[in-house]
């Protein structure tokens, strides 16, 4: 076996661990409901929000009080498919960590497993389990600081607004464009 070929099971290898790691995590996620303190209220607006396709042909607007216009979408997108939001942190563990992984393999590909056990362990039961929100808006937040870096701003502000859109502590991370 070449070293072009060893290079790349190894890396082949890492990426299926990686894979497998952000899966079990989100299945935790998924099956760990009652955990956390917002898990009461983000099911409180799980039942009050229709499925999307219900809004399309009452000719209404989604809305819930006191939740994130994106997440009362994404609610609404999801209960086309699914009435368990179980399914649903599922789906936002998994974006979130995903995301979180590809931004960490961008800033260092050596150690960014490390870093992603780190901060998975770290802040998992109280940011990906309780908080969906803040979990996926800090994921974006990191892989925009990463996109800035290489120099791709406009790109970087795209998944930085879209991450202010998720939960508005990511507003303070604006003062990188003004450097």
């Amino acid at each position: 076996m070449s070293s072009t070929e060893r290079y790349l099971n190894q890396n082949y290898i890492k990426l299926i661990s990686v894979v497998l790691f952000i899966f079990i995590m989100s299945l935790v996620s998924m099956f760990s409901y009652g955990v956390g303190a917002d898990d009461d209220g983000y099911l409180y607006h799980w039942d009050n929000i229709l499925s999307l396709d219900k809004y399309i042909l009452l000719g209404e607007m989604p809305y819930e009080i006191g939740l994130k216009w994106f997440y009362v979408f994404m609610f609404s997108f999801f209960k086309i498919f699914t009435n368990d939001i179980s399914v649903f942190k599922f789906f936002n563990t998994f974006i979130a960590l995903s995301v979180l992984a590809y931004a960490y393999f961008k800033i260092t590909a050596k150690y960014y497993f490390i870093l992603l056990l780190y901060t998975v362990i770290y802040l998992f039961v109280d940011v990906y389990i309780d908080q969906y929100r803040s979990g996926l808006a800090s994921a974006f937040g990191l892989l925009a600081i990463v996109l800035f870096s290489e120099g791709k701003t406009k790109l970087s502000l795209l998944w930085l607004l879209l991450g202010c859109i998720i939960h508005n502590s990511l507003i303070w991370l604006l003062i990188i464009y003004s450097t």
